[in-house]
């Protein structure tokens, strides 16, 4: 959903441009903070020692917390944007063209993978499972969000093949590369980006009509990305042992919880913080 939200604000800009300095000023630089601010977390719980034990997981795992390999993936997205533009520009509005090239594109990819088994730990950084997002992100400017027999029948199809991947999982090398990012594949998009986004706009115009649930999605929309970096710290700060006394579904359940809550009004902060701190700049 973020990286379809990414390429529909940039194909609907009459010129645009990549703005490397905003992406750093907005993603990047948060994303560092919330890194340093975790060292700190974890350097003063461990008493004050194991610095270079903590700063070791960097090179081995990329970053702390779960989410950690977006930012990474949201520059390539980025960069990649303006040359998609001008492929799509070259091509015009011939939908069925630019689905088929987008396919291809994203099924090589997927051979490419396989044949070199790229590892999950370097796999997890590229943006390759997500190309076919960008397509999306241009037919909803073209198109908007419409339900019709296609659509419908690509959405069933894509939702099978969700269900297919997560839970039957069985080998699909050299198609598919065989990785924990299961359903996170070309075919899986049809159901999110159109079926998915129809049903949650119909139940947001039931509940659009009372306005605590408005302003409490306007809040998220507002904090997405300082919620999401919250999360980080969130799953550092508890980890599964701090609930081990509790039995398996309730532990899960009231680590979900504190972490939720948590990430929510540190996201609030982290935003705060974060305004300030630019206009001051």
């Amino acid at each position: 959903m973020f990286i379809i939200v990414q390429c529909f604000h940039f194909f609907k800009k009459d010129e645009p441009s990549l703005r490397i300095g905003r992406i750093f000023t907005r993603v990047i630089l948060p994303f560092i903070y919330i890194q340093l601010f975790i060292v700190v977390i974890l350097f003063i719980g461990k008493g004050f020692s194991g610095l270079g034990e903590i700063l070791s997981y960097f090179p081995q795992h990329g970053g702390y917390g779960q989410g950690d390999y977006y930012p990474f993936v949201y520059v390539q997205i980025a960069l990649l944007l303006p040359v998609f533009y001008w492929v799509t520009n070259k091509i015009g509005d011939k939908k069925w063209t630019l689905f088929f090239l987008y396919l291809i594109l994203c099924e090589g990819l997927e051979l490419f993978s396989s044949i070199l088994h790229i590892p999950d730990s370097v796999y997890r950084y590229l943006a390759f499972r997500y190309l076919f997002l960008v397509y999306f992100g241009w037919l909803w400017v073209k198109e908007g969000i419409k339900l019709d027999t296609n659509t419908l029948l690509l959405s069933l199809l894509s939702l099978l093949s969700i269900v297919f991947f997560a839970y039957i999982r069985k080998p699909c090398e050299p198609w598919f590369l065989d990785t924990v990012w299961a359903y996170h594949r070309w075919p899986c998009y049809f159901f999110v980006a159109e079926l998915l986004v129809y049903i949650l706009n119909k139940v947001w115009l039931w509940l659009s009509k009372y306005k605590s649930v408005v302003e409490a999605v306007s809040f998220l929309s507002i904090h997405t990305y300082d919620i999401f970096l919250a999360q980080m710290v969130a799953y550092v700060i508890f980890p599964h042992e701090l609930f081990g006394f509790m039995p398996g579904i309730m532990a899960s359940m009231a680590r979900f919880i504190s972490a939720t809550v948590f990430s929510l009004l540190f996201g609030w902060l982290i935003h705060i913080f974060l305004s300030k701190l630019h206009y001051s700049k």
